[in-house]
């Protein structure tokens, strides 16, 4: 059994800026899970994170704005360690800068 937490990084999501409007950026946060197979854990957070997000009352993409969410980093954690859930990190792009692709 391994324990795997990993760096997620959804992208294309679009939110509210401090003025109202809609703005398109993403977010950061780190999950953890555990399972037989490194691979399948990761997807299985990956996956989690994507419904989490979908019913997130702070994003606001339609069904016709998909976005993405990618795993940035992986560390194997010992079994018995703490869930590792931290909060969200959400930013907006800047003059086209960041992370959105």
């Amino acid at each position: 059994m391994v324990q795997i937490a990993a760096l997620l990084h959804g992208k294309n999501i679009w939110q509210l800026d401090e003025h109202g409007q809609r703005e398109l950026g993403g977010v950061f946060t780190w999950r953890s899970g555990s399972g037989d197979e490194a691979d399948q854990v990761v997807e299985a957070v990956r996956l989690a994170f994507m419904r989490e997000l979908q019913a997130n009352e702070d994003v606001w993409n339609g069904e016709s704005q998909p976005f993405t969410v990618e795993v940035d980093e992986t560390r194997e954690i010992p079994e018995d360690a703490d869930p590792v859930n931290t909060g969200l990190v959400f930013y907006i792009e800047t003059d086209g800068e960041g992370a959105v692709g």
